[in-house]
């Protein structure tokens, strides 16, 4: 049918049948595609011969073969081109597969090759929106990072560089665990890493403190640094559910350089200062936000819609020897000057874990790290095992449950 609509002059067909040496030039000449249906349709029409007698008498014919055999064998190769070319596009796209599958095959080998952690194959928890939600608060308080604590001063309790290391690693699983275990039942969008200051040991806090170090200030301020900044990495990549970090801090009273025996300095000449803002340098690739670092001493920040106020807790003074008694007096005094009401208390300095309620809100300290030292015996308070605390809150019902980090070491449980 598509021959009977082409439309060409008498003249112009006759002048292209006469100069052209074959069916294709024939075509070529009247501007349309090789078509042989099409081109006998003009022959006709102009009265011509089809095909012409003198198209294929050029040099390469075939001795003895007529037009017509000329143009069958013309159809016949063209066919057969078009399949070499459809075979050889078949055979360069098996040879990008087959590079593919080298490639493929050589990585596979790599990677088998090189000493790489086995991974966690433990499913990750899924948050539905639907699950009633609680805020996480990692409260970490009193670590004294460059201390050194020998058997040979407490006769049980070892704390060196090495043992801060493991405290570490024991904190992260920890705290994983208890999140873990909490994303059963609710989901938690967001935590908060509350500081509260003597995170590491200082210098000259006390007289001779250098016998009982294991790092000098600036080290402890460098290496500490890197380390609890590896441990939130740690932590917030094993628990991506968490959309939102937030840091708070204050600082305690042994980043202060001579303690109490420096005067009235001014509050930022002070070596947690110092340790802070390079966390925060390390901590840059994180999705951390870090907010205020009181200087003056006391934080006022929000859990779950839940105000609560931070200190060291070295403004605490305790009757009787016993600490706990000024925690009230202390908590009434930061109420009464901020002008609000604060629900939630938290400090460390006393080196203690504790929780003391008081009406619909709670006073907490996190504990400590290092655990029994050689000034130990000089304190009216017993001692505790080393210990920081996790807390989970709830928008509706506050403070809802309270997970301890035990950081007590092997050889310590052994021989207790």
């Amino acid at each position: 049918m598509a021959a009977h609509r082409l439309k060409r002059d008498d003249a112009q067909i006759t002048e292209a049948w006469r100069v052209a040496s074959s069916l294709r030039q024939f075509c070529l000449a009247l501007g349309m595609s090789y078509n042989v249906d099409g081109a006998r349709h003009l022959c006709e029409q102009a009265g011509l011969e089809y095909p012409a007698p003198h198209w294929g008498a050029q040099a390469g014919q075939i001795p003895g073969e007529t037009a017509g055999e000329r143009l069958e064998r013309e159809l016949r190769e063209d066919k057969l081109a078009r399949k070499v070319r459809e075979v050889d596009e078949l055979y360069k796209r098996a040879k990008d597969e087959l590079a593919d599958q080298r490639e493929f095959l050589a990585a596979v080998v790599d990677a088998a090759a090189s000493p790489v952690p086995p991974p966690d194959f433990r499913p990750r928890e899924r948050q539905s929106r639907h699950l009633p939600a609680r805020e996480m608060v990692l409260h970490l308080s009193d670590w004294h990072a460059g201390e050194r604590i020998s058997l040979v001063d407490t006769g049980a309790n070892v704390f060196d560089w090495d043992v801060l290391q493991w405290c570490i690693k024991r904190y992260v699983e920890a705290v994983v665990e208890s999140a873990r275990n909490v994303m059963r039942a609710y989901r938690i969008p967001r935590a908060t890493v509350a500081i509260s200051g003597d995170m590491i040991a200082g210098h000259e806090v006390y007289a001779q403190q250098g016998f009982q170090l294991c790092r000098d200030a600036g080290a402890q301020v460098v290496e500490f640094s890197a380390l609890l900044a590896s441990m939130l990495r740690e932590i917030i990549g094993r628990l991506p559910e968490i959309g939102e970090w937030v840091v708070e801090g204050v600082p305690g009273n042994h980043g202060m350089p001579l303690g109490r025996k420096a005067g009235a300095v001014t509050a930022t000449l002070n070596y947690e200062y110092l340790w802070w803002n390079v966390l925060r340098a390390d901590c840059a690739d994180l999705p951390l936000r870090f907010g205020e670092f009181a200087t003056h001493g006391r934080c006022v920040f929000e859990v779950a819609g839940q105000p609560f106020v931070m200190t060291h807790g070295s403004e605490i003074r305790g009757q009787l020897g016993i600490p706990f008694y000024g925690i009230r007096q202390a908590w009434a005094k930061h109420q009464q000057e901020l002008g609000q009401v604060i629900r939630y208390f938290v400090f460390g300095h006393i080196h203690q874990t504790s929780l003391t309620t008081y009406g619909d809100g709670a006073a907490m300290s996190s504990g400590d790290v290092p655990g029994y030292n050689n000034l130990t015996p000089r304190l009216r308070n017993p001692s505790s095992t080393p210990k920081q605390s996790v807390y989970f809150v709830s928008r509706e019902h506050g403070l809802a449950e309270v997970s301890y980090i035990d950081l007590q070491r092997p050889a310590q449980r052994r021989q207790g």
